[in-house]
């Protein structure tokens, strides 16, 4: 762009693509958007798994019932983790406005790493818990973590180019 000040030609060059590329692809919202949607994916994944599963644990632990898991078990472990997922968007939502939304994020996503964890080695070691009744449990942990982790990637994300 050439402009003319005091009968003198000055030449500035503003490269409008690079400046907003700056801006929006610095390194810090780069690794911000590469966490929140990683997590995104993760998230989707960690939900959507179970329907896999089910039909899996039917091979296993239900070879005398035509190796389907019985309708009732297979809807509580579909919905488990739905409902956990309710219960951490509230418990997390609290906490986030309350102790500060940047360090509750890493702590659900330490809930979800262990529940993640818990939920590949479910077993029936304990006398009287079975394994269904094991993964039930960190499906639910899980879905706390996930139902912490959808508001806080979006806000966390959102409140980074701001301060």
């Amino acid at each position: 762009m050439f402009i003319l000040q005091g009968g003198k030609i000055r030449t500035e060059v503003i490269n409008k693509r690079r400046v907003i590329y700056s801006i929006l692809l610095s390194h810090h919202a780069a690794n911000e958007w590469l966490v929140s949607s990683t997590e995104f994916f993760i998230d989707a994944y960690d939900v959507f798994v179970i329907n896999l599963i089910s039909s899996m644990l039917g091979y296993v632990y239900y070879q005398h019932q035509i190796n389907l898991v019985p309708s009732a078990i297979q809807g509580v472990l579909k919905g488990i983790t739905n409902a956990g997922s309710l219960f951490g968007q509230i418990l997390f939502g609290i906490l986030g406005n309350s102790k500060g939304r940047k360090s509750i994020y890493g702590i659900e996503l330490l809930v979800i790493i262990i529940a993640s964890l818990g939920s590949a080695m479910a077993g029936s070691t304990a006398t009287g818990v079975g394994a269904l009744g094991f993964l039930g449990f960190w499906c639910f942990l899980l879905g706390i973590g996930i139902g912490g982790d959808y508001p806080m990637s979006a806000t966390v994300s959102s409140e980074g180019h701001r301060g």
